[in-house]
């Protein structure tokens, strides 16, 4: 291999070959580990049957003590009892043991493996705690079928799993974290069919009369909380450690996401009122995290795609922001064609994204850390996710990273960089990249370029601060 690399004729073929993974694949990652590797299927047979095994051991155990103990309560609404009984539901209920032991059949690699073999170990284990030291019962008496196909199913189901082991709910920690592998490896429709079995997984829960609403809720976020504290560095975009750059405007962030995560969590004390406040409480406390500590790893956005638990838990924040936003994107932007094969812009609807590939997009590079990626050109084009977070300007080292992701791509097409609103973050690299590339004079030069294109960019502060500095640098080694 080293000797194939040494040759020019060599490193055609390996960038090539890289090339078709890419095109398969779609992330933007050292294409050479994606082949598996050797002893990768058996690990998974191993380490599938032993996490397997795990589970219903501490499962199990954590039953039994239960149902020996007295001092157990429950924690339900009244409102849950109008939830229909759907017997037929307790397939995609039973699904997920298969998708348990296919997610490590689908790993690529040891590293990828140990990552979800840790998540799962752990997940289990602290659902387990929580089962111990808050032991819930179901509220309602569990029905059974009249009759049908479904009635073995639901004895088996009774017969190993009793009305204890509720919050958190272990069904969907375990679904939000195997949905990050099953995201990442699928694609076109079976990824599509998988994600809404997925879904169908989660509200099986419910409909099957095996959890109440909160048990949901705390499955969610037990299912964030292990993927935040075991995250995947190679594929989520964030600093080397817990903490990245904190500047002034990142304290502001999160001391408005913080204060308004608080009103809401005061309001959301009373009684029922948790329905109205809790949630919201949650996504402002996430969001004021990541700005807290300048990571955007707690959003959890992995290969382009937030994480279930990160997605449904974010969904408040999620909804306000877009209805904020919408003003914005109604409106015609520019082109943002900053050069033949370097554009930039808001993030792009499914409309848009077939027109950047009739255009000869081949890379993207999104910018974004709070929505999911667009799937069409995720799927179709060589694809990186950096991750900056809202309203933050770029460092001289994040623009560096792009504009390097640019130079590397533009010679085969066009790279479309994008953030949610094409104003900010997009803006910053599109002018980064005019002074790299040394299309411009002056930074003056450069933003003047940006804001023919989109006169609303807003590159000012610590955006420019950036930008003189990338211009030095550029003018030094000149």
């Amino acid at each position: 291999m080293r000797d194939l690399k040494r040759s020019r004729s060599g490193r055609m073929i390996l960038a090539s070959s890289r090339w078709r993974w890419r095109r398969r694949w779609g992330d933007d990652i050292d294409m050479e580990a994606l082949p598996k590797e050797k002893g990768v299927f058996w690990r998974a047979t191993v380490t599938s049957a032993l996490l397997g095994a795990w589970f219903f051991l501490v499962y199990g155990t954590c039953n039994w003590i239960t149902s020996k103990r007295e001092d157990v309560g429950t924690w339900y609404f009244e409102w849950e009892k109008l939830i229909p009984f759907v017997p037929e539901f307790v397939v995609p209920y039973y699904s997920l043991d298969l998708f348990f032991v296919g997610a490590f059949f689908l790993c690529r690699s040891r590293r990828e493996m140990w990552t979800l073999s840790k998540r799962v170990f752990v997940v289990i284990v602290a659902s387990g705690i929580c089962f111990l030291l808050f032991p819930l019962q179901l509220g309602m008496d569990r029905p059974m079928p009249d009759g049908g196909w479904t009635v073995p199913l639901f004895k088996l189901l009774h017969a190993q799993d009793l009305p204890y082991n509720l919050a958190p709910s272990l069904h969907i920690s375990l679904r939000s974290i195997f949905w990050v592998t099953y995201g990442r490896h699928l694609r076109g429709w079976v990824r599509s069919v998988t994600k809404i079995w997925f879904i169908l997984i989660g509200v099986s829960t419910l409909l099957v009369w095996q959890h109440h609403f909160m048990d949901v809720v705390t499955g969610f976020l037990m299912g964030w909380l292990v993927m935040a504290l075991i995250p995947d560095r190679e594929t989520q975009p964030g600093p080397l450690g817990w903490m990245g750059k904190v500047t002034p405007r990142h304290r502001q962030l999160a001391g408005r996401y913080g204060l308004a995560g608080l009103l809401f969590g005061l309001l959301a004390l009373p009684g029922g009122a948790f329905l109205w406040f809790g949630w919201p409480a949650i996504a402002l406390g996430v969001v004021g995290l990541s700005y807290a500590t300048a990571n955007p790893r707690w959003m959890q956005k992995s290969s382009g795609t937030l994480s279930p638990a990160s997605e449904w838990m974010l969904l408040p924040m999620m909804l306000v922001t877009q209805g904020w936003q919408r003003r914005w994107m109604k409106r015609e932007m520019g082109s943002g064609e900053v050069d033949e094969n370097v554009w930039f812009g808001r993030r792009p609807d499914g409309k848009r994204a077939e027109h950047l590939l009739k255009a000869g997009c081949v890379a993207v590079l999104d910018l974004t850390a709070e929505f999911n990626a667009p799937v069409r050109l995720r799927e179709r084009v060589v694809y990186r996710n950096l991750g900056w977070l809202d309203l933050t300007h770029p460092s001289v080292e994040d623009l560096k990273e792009a504009v390097a992701f640019i130079e590397e791509q533009r010679d085969r097409g066009m790279v479309y960089v994008h953030c949610q609103l094409g104003l900010m973050r997009s803006a910053s690299v599109a002018a980064a990249w005019l002074i790299h590339s040394g299309e411009v004079a002056s930074v003056e030069e450069a933003v003047g370029r940006i804001r023919e294109l989109e006169p609303m960019a807003v590159l000012h502060g610590d955006a420019l601060d950036a930008l003189e500095q990338l211009h030095r640098e550029k003018a030094d080694k000149s």
